[in-house]
């Protein structure tokens, strides 16, 4: 077997390089010496095919951490020696075998090719000091301890501490499919630059200062700079620490890449827990579409209750409206509110098809449009602007939403002020956008109480709007069939394909950690081979616990969601939904051409405020004293200005 020693214990083999001998040997995967594993870009050439093995960078970290951390260990592990690089098959053998690979070896050492300009002491000595912040973080304890770590000395130390992830994070490592596998399956963990000093990081630190920079509201840390500790990297440690469900691995890729496309699944597949076979000449499509049907057939239903997709199919991937596309799977994961779905019944997918049981509770009727989220820039969502714009300065309309993006314990004062709020802020947003200055936008209050409401009602969209990020949002009302409750409020997200036709809700069982109730929104296939079939049309965003008593007693029965010749799917190829980008340019069109009708004097002053050339406070002495005009002399003003603003628009 490629002119190493057979052995004749039974079970899959791999090779391990011997730091004494210099000799590769074949030993069984459940009987072997203890070894430490390797874990770098083949771009950087750590383990230089020209250079002596105790030459190279990647021998000589080995050496250095076997040294300082592991003296009895002889052995090692990396893969451009012990997998046969010019034999496919080799390779197709041992693919399967990473994630006990990397799972039984004693350390994972990952190899960083610049100086790291740290030691261990360092790193401890830091440690230390932002201890009582992780601390913090894991107690949720912002509202006692938050003030010092955001305003005192402890916002330096967390500043610091960011910059030295960063180093981490910046660098080829952080780019490549395979070593995020090899992190996440890794029993312990050193990091190892080209000074050859090994240090040992606390994964719960990787995963918790950016919740706490995001949190505090460290604005230093919230640069673009930061963005792959904020995502990737805080999501990575999420999945080594077992916060998340172990499939959502998959959704973690985004920002890497790797050499060979199909690497792009087959390079993390073992550390989710759910693996194909590898097959010669595979695309990436083929293996996603086939890994997708595999974890529904092992009890994952989840990745049936995505948001619906809205991006072109990838080379070979066969599409199915059950399963996320391959280029959104890791928007379409990270945005979803659920963790792990646990089914009615057993479920199973072939052909495109997920049969599954489900709760048919009714019909849906859609009520409006609501629209995008506000992403001017990448990354930068304003959602107080988004709901804003969703109310459409309409009273009606602006309770709606404040019922139902405010959860059920929301009572009739609060929900009034949420709407106010929404209503009496349209033009100021409308503003803000035409003047592309949404990052200094502050909506309209007019009380200490509507300042409070509206804090919480904002603090809990932070998770609430998540699904909205990659879909068009309606609002709907969900009509239980045989109920005598009246129709439930909800919002419906889905792909650019605007909904039609008769529209029906299914319960699968899908529930957020905090017990919120997520459902699906299908409507008949109608293609001639699949009468019985539901088109996925999409979800619905998090609904109150409380649904779930009214929705429980309703029997599940077997249904089948999707298929490769869904004929809805087929119609939603060829046509695409406009975002409300128009929308918002027709806002501002209208709010310079024309002088928007006043809701109250409030919102008066504030139009003149937002349009005058100067200002309408005088100053005597040492303070500003408001001009005494009364109301109607207040809109006339308003009035001459704005057309002042018009004329010098259109002479430009």
């Amino acid at each position: 077997m490629n002119g190493f020693a057979k052995l004749v214990e039974p079970g899959p083999l791999f090779r391990l390089y011997n730091m004494n001998t210099g000799d590769l040997e074949l030993w069984p995967l459940d009987n072997h010496p203890d070894y430490i594993a390797a874990s770098h870009t083949w771009s950087e050439n750590v383990f230089s095919p020209s250079l002596a093995f105790e030459n190279c960078f990647g021998g000589q970290g080995m050496q250095a951490v076997i040294t300082d951390r592991y003296p009895d260990i002889h052995h090692a592990w990396f893969d451009t020696r012990c997998i046969d690089q010019n034999d496919p098959n080799d390779k197709l053998e041992q693919i399967p075998l990473m994630d006990r690979i990397f799972g039984n070896a004693t350390c994972v050492v990952i190899f960083i090719s610049r100086d790291l300009e740290i030691d261990q002491s360092s790193i401890d000595w830091l440690a230390e000091r932002i201890e009582g912040a992780l601390a913090m973080c894991l107690a949720e304890a912002w509202a006692e301890e938050g003030a010092y770590w955001q305003n005192g000395s402890g916002r330096r130390w967390i500043t610091m501490a960011m910059e030295g992830l960063l180093r981490l994070a910046s660098t080829s490592w952080a780019t490549r499919i395979w070593t995020l596998q090899e992190y996440v399956l890794a029993k312990e963990i050193l990091w190892i630059g080209t000074d050859l000093s090994p240090i040992k990081i606390d994964d719960y630190a990787l995963s918790a200062l950016p919740d706490i920079c995001n949190t505090l509201a460290i604005e230093e840390c919230l640069t673009p700079k930061f963005d792959v500790l904020h995502g990737y990297f805080a999501g990575m440690a999420n999945a080594r620490l077992k916060n998340i469900d172990q499939t959502r691995i998959m959704e973690l890729p985004g920002n890497r890449s790797a050499s060979v496309a199909v690497d792009e699944v087959y390079g993390v597949m073992a550390a989710a827990g759910v693996t194909v076979l590898p097959m010669a000449d595979e695309t990436k499509g083929q293996a996603w579409s086939r890994w997708c049907a595999e974890a529904i057939n092992t009890g994952h239903l989840r990745w049936a209750l995505l948001p619906a997709s809205s991006c072109p199919l990838v080379d070979g991937e066969v599409g199915s409206c059950a399963f996320p596309r391959f280029l959104q799977r890791h928007k379409l994961s990270g945005i979803s509110s659920l963790n792990h779905v646990t089914p009615l019944a057993l479920s199973e997918a072939a052909h495109g098809v997920v049969t599954a049981h489900a709760r048919v509770l009714g019909s849906v009727e859609i009520t409006h449009r609501l629209g995008r989220v506000h992403e001017p820039k990448p990354g930068r969502i304003h959602r107080d602007i988004t709901l804003i714009i969703f109310a459409k300065a309409r009273w009606s309309l602006a309770l709606t939403l404040a019922w139902t993006f405010g959860g059920a314990g929301l009572g009739t004062r609060q929900a009034k002020a949420i709407a106010q709020v929404l209503v009496q802020s349209y033009s100021r947003a409308i503003w803000s956008i035409s003047q592309a200055d949404e990052d200094n936008f502050r909506p309209m209050v007019s009380s200490n109480f509507q300042q409070r409401v509206w804090n919480d009602f904002m603090a809990m969209q932070q998770s609430h709007m998540l699904g909205l990020q990659e879909g068009v949002g309606y609002a709907c009302h969900l009509a239980r069939r045989d109920s005598p409750f009246p129709a439930i409020p909800a919002v419906l997200v889905t792909g650019y394909q605007p909904p039609a036709g008769s529209l029906q809700v299914l319960d699968l069982n899908a529930r957020t950690p905090d017990g919120g109730v997520v459902l699906m929104i299908v409507q008949r296939d109608g293609s001639g081979g699949a009468k019985d079939n539901y088109h996925k049309v999409g979800m619905t965003l998090p609904l109150p616990e409380a649904v779930t008593r009214m929705i429980g007693i309703v029997p599940s029965q077997k249904v089948h969601i999707g298929s490769y010749d869904c004929s809805v799917c087929c119609r939603a190829e060829k046509a695409t939904e406009c975002v409300n980008i128009a929308d918002i340019e027709n806002a501002v069109k209208s709010l310079r051409q024309s002088t928007v009708r006043l809701l109250t004097r409030q919102q008066e002053t504030l139009r003149i405020k937002l349009f005058s050339e100067r200002p309408l406070l005088t100053r005597k002495g040492n303070q500003s004293v408001c001009t005494r005009i009364n109301h109607r002399k207040l809109a006339a003003i308003f009035r001459l200005r704005q057309s002042k603003l018009m004329s010098h628009s259109r002479s430009q």
